[in-house]
């Protein structure tokens, strides 16, 4: 499959980070499966996953130089465009997180240089900020796959009364909510045009088979792969995914895993339409 853009957000224990080191990393082997590098923002961490330190990069801020993350960011990033420019560079990049990113600009903007009379600086300076990651973090730019991971938040929605078709939504009685990526501003408001698969990903107990054959009781982590009614998704191959019948969400995958059942769903259903406009034709 053409290298994509990927994005995983959710709650805390939900897998986001396992998720998207599984792309480059084999946790229970303790070993890399590619060249990858693991982008830490700020408090994102995880200290189960032992990576060599050349796959990790981690972005913080002392006290005493607010904005040191966002400067190294800049610098690293833009290096890996020259990198790739060269037919060099990693497989994959996983930024983690986006949510962290976006609330560290914002917050070591403020230390730096406090709020003064333009209180909308700091949000200007973390939507410059987003803009310049995402531009280079690209797939295409790196011919890697680029996944990053963001945190939950809620959106409150109108509710569509499916009788008057009248849609509610200025009395906080009749509001719902959508899960969403976590982000301030513009970044939250445009987060999602720039990515090809955008997953909602969440974790429920369940029983899961241990090496032995034996089952315990254990984590089913579900990554959502078709928009639903309270969270968002955004899924480029939703019509192959439609078409072919595959499940709302995918338990336990590897990042392998769901690049596989996107490829498999359109070929499939490249397939299915192939055959429907031959039958159509010959009727």
């Amino acid at each position: 499959m053409k290298k994509g853009n990927f994005l995983f957000y959710g709650p805390p224990g939900g897998g986001k980070t396992t998720l998207g080191l599984s792309s480059f990393y084999d946790y229970r082997q303790n070993k890399l499966i590619r060249d990858g590098r693991w982008l830490r923002i700020g408090g994102e961490s995880n200290t189960r996953m032992v990576l060599p330190d050349a796959n990790v990069k981690h972005f913080t801020s002392p006290d005493t130089n607010p904005l040191e993350f966002s400067e190294q960011f800049d610098v690293y990033t833009k290096a890996l465009v020259a990198q790739a420019y060269k037919g060099k560079g990693p497989e994959v990049v996983f930024m983690d997180g986006l949510s962290e990113f976006n609330l560290l600009d914002i917050h070591e903007f403020t230390q730096k240089h406090g709020i003064g009379d333009d209180k909308w600086a700091r949000y200007d300076y973390a939507r410059d900020q987003f803009i310049g990651a995402i531009k280079r973090l690209r797939a295409d730019t790196l011919n890697a796959f680029v996944i990053m991971s963001a945190r939950v938040d809620t959106r409150r929605k109108g509710i569509l009364n499916k009788k008057t078709g009248e849609l509610t939504g200025d009395d906080p009685v009749w509001m719902d909510t959508r899960y969403v990526p976590a982000a301030a501003g513009f970044v939250r408001d445009n987060l999602g045009y720039y990515f090809d698969l955008i997953a909602y990903v969440d974790s429920d107990p369940g029983m899961v088979v241990l090496p032995d054959g034996t089952q315990a009781q254990g984590d089913h982590h579900k990554v959502y792969m078709r928009q639903g009614d309270n969270y968002l998704v955004k899924n480029v191959w939703a019509d192959c995914w439609t078409v072919t019948k595959r499940p709302d969400y995918l338990t336990n995958p590897t990042f392998d895993d769901i690049v596989h059942e996107l490829e498999a769903s359109q070929v499939e259903a490249t397939a299915i339409w192939a055959a429907s406009k031959k039958g159509s034709e010959t009727k």
